[in-house]
């Protein structure tokens, strides 16, 4: 079972990479930037181009059952993990699918849980959102079965998964 679960989440980083860098390009073809702020785009724009690089070599490696996939693999679902949202900053980053429980506190209390199918890719620097924070509880799931993972691969090869 696990070396199945193992390809799910590699296919989630995979279809995700490529959805990822849909979104990559788009925001630099598309993106409409004011000269002054062209700098600090590029440099966002870049860390999540490397971030979708990761997934989708991660996933390659993870899906191939290469031990280095797994260490990465865990790297890129940390990565997905926090869902922040404020008046200084913004980041959001999915790969595949995401379930994040969410607590925004304003007037009243607000929790929700938003799903996503696809990728996610948000960084922003003093986007003057309101305060939202959340855990993306896929992402957790699947950090869990990679430290396993890592933790058996210890003992024996990971191709050995059962």
């Amino acid at each position: 079972m696990g070396k199945y679960i193992l390809k799910v989440i590699a296919a989630c980083e995979i279809v995700g990479a490529v959805v990822g860098g849909v979104i990559v390009y788009q925001m630099l073809r598309f993106a409409e930037v004011e000269p002054e702020a062209q700098p600090m785009f590029i440099v966002l724009v870049s860390v999540l181009g490397l971030a979708t690089l990761l997934a989708l070599v991660a996933g390659v490696l993870l899906w191939a059952s290469r031990p280095a996939g797994v260490g990465l693999s865990l790297v890129v679902q940390a990565l997905q993990l926090p869902l922040i949202t404020s008046s200084a900053l913004k980041y959001k980053l999915m790969f595949g699918v995401g379930a994040w429980v969410c607590v925004e506190p304003g007037e009243e209390l607000s929790i929700r849980v938003p799903i996503n199918f696809g990728a996610a890719e948000a960084i922003a620097i003093n986007p003057g959102l309101p305060l939202l924070v959340g855990v993306n509880l896929v992402a957790l799931s699947f950090f869990a079965v990679l430290l396993h993972a890592l933790f058996r691969e210890r003992r024996g090869p990971l191709a050995q998964a059962h």
